[in-house]
Parts: structure tokens; sequence; C-alpha cells
């Protein structure tokens, strides 16, 4: 399982009175802020400059990603399904 939030502040117990829990927590945001930066690069790679000498890639991280149902992936050519099928072996995907 994927490691998805890391906290940056200090391990000690966290205490607060009832004023400080009705704000959102600045520890959370960080970490959300982070996630979502994080995410938003990685569609970008996906989704950004499409063109022929990147469409291959692109295929593959969606795919690699679940961004393509089975009966979408099996629609490109056997031979793009199989270099990135064999692409996915490779890295141990």
């Amino acid at each position: 399982m994927e490691k998805v939030f890391h906290f940056d502040s200090p391990p000690q117990p966290y205490v607060a009175d009832a004023a400080v829990l009705c704000c959102f927590d600045q520890r959370i945001r960080l970490a959300v802020y982070k996630f979502l930066q994080k995410q938003d690069e990685e569609l970008g790679q996906i989704f950004n400059d499409y063109r022929r000498s990147t469409a291959f890639f692109q295929i593959a991280m969606m795919y690699d990603r679940n961004l393509l149902t089975e009966e979408e992936f099996q629609e490109f050519s056997p031979e793009t399904v199989n270099m990135i099928l064999g692409l996915r072996n490779g890295f141990g995907n």
C-alpha cells in the first residue's frame, strides 16, 4: 500500500481547544496541498502536451493508473498493447 500523506510537523501529541478544532488544521492543509500538487504534476504528464512523440507513454501512464478500462485499452493496436504490457512486466507492475 502506498503512503499518501506525510506530516512534516513535530511528532508530539497534538493538543487543541475547541476554537482550534473548528479551524482547519495547518498540518492537514499542508499535507493535502502537497498531495494535490503531486497529483496535478502526474495528471499533467498524462493529459498535457498531446503529440505523436508522447502518445505512447501517455497511454501507458493512463493504463498504469487505471484511467482506461480494459475494453478501451484493447482498442489500441496489438503492438501498442503488447509493448505497454511488456513495459509493465519489465518494471514489476
